[in-house]
Formats: structure tokens, C-alpha cells, sequence
């Protein structure tokens, strides 16, 4: 009789899954592990690098929309252009795939005179939706058509980083706590919790609840905010990750589960994921000795870290690979990675723009 049991049991049990499969409704995928890596990546990029600029130039960073749509921002110094009224004053520079077409955004400023004032942060949704934050609290938008620009009374200082789903929901961190939403309508200034200096952010959309949720990195401290409120995740005085890495130099959320922090402590930096549901679950990935500014991937598996001295790391699942042909005496301060093409930009100690540009063979 048990037998007779088991045997309805497994056949009506094949029935219902074969029936779910016809109907379109897939059985349930089995549980993600914390952090799981199955497979790693190439290393093996062909790097091209270019200065762009003359004393003082700087780029701070970079947002690639496809190959032949890159920008990089900054203050970038060419031969005087006697036709402009700034001279060779150029705030922005496009990467066309071929060559670098220069340009001079004029900014309003508080007061509503326009300026070629220096941009520091870059955001862009396609094409023809592209927006850059400046140092001074003005942003310049491409809007397909034109180049649209105001002031943002909406915060307490200059862009530091900006992340986003789209111009109707994005978000800007800055210096003494400065965090500010845009709804597509209006900026807001929100109530952070803190007033430490913030300098990278990053989310995601919960796909079963449909949230934003939103990781802000600062001086040794992480925020997180729920779509309601933003709350500390840690600090010096409540850290999270073991022997005393509390300072989040780069973070990125590569999932709705996962976020991977590029925390350091004086000589090295390690990579942790942390499941964003409780953070107190987290999985050490890699340790470097580079000073990381900033960072960009595509999966867990396949991310770039930038930072000081102009180096780049790779790390692929398994390994972490420093270029050394790219080590110089400035510092990188952006990196975007799309379509196997990697772009960072920074600066020499020189003052000179520095542009990176890396393929996947």
C-alpha cells in the first residue's frame, strides 16, 4: 500500500510540472547563495592611452551610452579659440569612436550667468538624455535637441556622483551629507543622516516590490535608503566588516541581492559582498593594494576598480590583475564599462587629461 502510495505520489507530482511547463508558469529557480560566483572571466584586454588637454586639464569622469558615445567631463585647456569668448576653456569631450570632439557648456550659475564652469559628474540614459553636474551645484542637460542648464538650490555643494533609473528618478551625493532626488519635475534635497562628506552611490529596483533601493558611500561610513528614509548601515562607531574596514571607497550593486564594497584600511583595500538584505552576511572576493576612487562592472564576475596612480584592476570571478603598463604619477577618478570596452579617465601629475581606453580580446 505505501508503495502503491509513492508511485501516484511521483506521477501526479510529474504531471503538475509537466502541466505548469505547457502553461508557460515556470517552477520556482532554486535559491541564489550568498554571493555565488560560477564561472570567471578573461582578463585579456588591449589598452590605448591618450592625454587630451593642456596644463591645467583634468577629466573626473565618464559615462559610456555605446562605443561611439562616450563622455568624459572636466576641465579641459586647448590653444586659445580667439572666436570664443572663453578662449580654449572646454568642459566636455566625446569619445566618437575614432576620434575626441570637444565642447564648451555653458553652466548656469547661482546667480543665472551662464559660465564654462568645470563639470565633475556624468549620468546618461541614451543618447539623446544626458546629464552633467558641475563643482559649483549646476547641472547641463542634452535633452536630443539642445543643452538645457540651472542651478540646484536643492543641495548643500557640488556633485560628487550621481546614479539613476532614469530622469525621472536619479539621485546626486555631495559634500556634508548632500543627497538630492529628481522626480523628473522638481530637485529635493533629502534628509540623509549625516553631514560626512559622500562621494559614490549606486541601487537598484527590487523586481518583487518594485522599489529603489539606494547605497550611498561616504567617509567611513554607508548609508541605505528603503524608498522611504535613509538609514546608517554602518560606521567607525558600528562597523560591519571585520578588522576595522569601515571606509567604502567605491561600491556598486551588481544585483538586487548583492553589493560589492571596495572597502580600505591604510595599505590595502578588500572587496566584500554583501547581501543587501542583511548585511551582516558578507563574503570577502579580493585584495589589492590599489587605492580605489571608483568602479564599474558588468556582473559579479567582471568588474574594473580604479584609482591612485592611475591604476586598474580587473577582478574576474577568481583573480584580481593590475595593468602595470598603465601605473603613471596622477590619479583615476572614473571608469564605465559597456559592450566589452572599458573607458577611464583622470589626470597626470602633469595636469594633463588622461583618457583610457580598453577592449576585450
Amino acid at each position: 500500500m505505501k508503495q502503491l502510495f509513492i508511485f501516484i505520489f511521483l506521477n501526479l507530482s510529474f504531471v503538475i510540472i509537466n502541466s505548469c511547463s505547457e502553461n508557460g508558469v515556470k517552477p520556482p529557480p532554486p535559491e541564489e547563495k550568498l554571493c555565488e560566483i560560477t564561472d570567471s572571466t578573461s582578463h585579456d584586454f588591449s589598452w590605448q592611452v591618450d592625454t587630451l588637454g593642456l596644463f591645467p586639464s583634468a577629466l573626473y569622469d565618464v559615462v559610456a551610452i555605446d562605443p561611439n558615445n562616450v563622455w568624459a567631463v572636466g576641465e579641459i585647456e586647448l590653444e586659445e579659440q580667439y572666436d570664443s569668448v572663453w578662449y580654449g576653456r572646454h568642459n566636455a569631450v566625446k569619445w566618437n569612436g575614432n576620434d575626441y570632439e570637444y565642447y564648451q557648456l555653458l553652466i548656469n550659475s547661482y546667480d543665472g550667468n551662464p559660465t564654462i564652469q568645470d563639470l565633475r559628474v556624468g549620468l546618461a540614459f541614451s543618447t539623446e538624455d544626458i546629464w552633467f553636474f558641475s563643482g559649483a551645484g549646476s547641472y547641463v542637460h542634452w535633452n536630443g535637441t539642445e543643452w538645457q542648464s540651472a542651478y540646484i538650490p536643492q543641495q548643500k555643494g557640488g556633485a560628487k556622483a550621481a546614479w539613476g533609473v532614469s530622469s525621472n528618478d536619479f539621485y546626486i551625493v555631495g559634500n556634508n551629507g548632500s543627497i538630492t532626488h529628481y522626480d523628473g519635475n522638481a530637485f529635493t534635497l533629502m534628509e540623509s543622516g549625516t553631514d560626512r562628506h559622500l562621494h559614490d552611490v549606486t541601487g537598484y529596483v527590487d523586481p518583487e516590490t518594485g522599489i529603489t533601493h539606494v547605497w550611498a558611500a561616504g567617509e567611513l561610513i554607508l548609508i541605505h535608503y528603503d524608498g522611504t528614509k535613509w538609514e546608517k548601515v554602518w560606521d567607525e562607531n558600528a562597523p560591519v566588516l571585520p578588522d576595522n574596514y569601515i571606509h567604502p571607497g567605491a561600491i556598486f550593486a551588481p544585483s538586487p541581492k548583492q553589493l560589492l564594497v571596495a572597502a580600505w584600511y591604510p595599505q590595502t583595500i578588500r572587496g566584500y559582498c554583501l547581501n543587501t538584505k542583511d548585511v551582516t552576511e558578507f563574503k570577502e572576493l579580493f585584495t589589492s593594494s590599489l587605492f580605489v576612487t571608483s568602479m564599474a562592472g558588468k556582473r559579479l564576475n567582471d568588474v574594473f576598480i580604479v584609482g591612485a596612480f592611475n591604476k586598474v584592476a580587473h577582478f574576474n570571478g577568481t583573480s584580481i590583475k593590475e595593468y602595470s603598463t598603465l601605473n603613471f604619477s596622477g590619479n583615476n577618478t572614473g571608469v564605465s564599462y559597456i559592450d566589452g570596452n572599458v573607458y577611464v579617465v583622470g589626470y597626470l601629475a602633469g595636469q594633463l587629461g588622461l583618457f583610457i581606453h580598453g577592449t576585450k580580446n
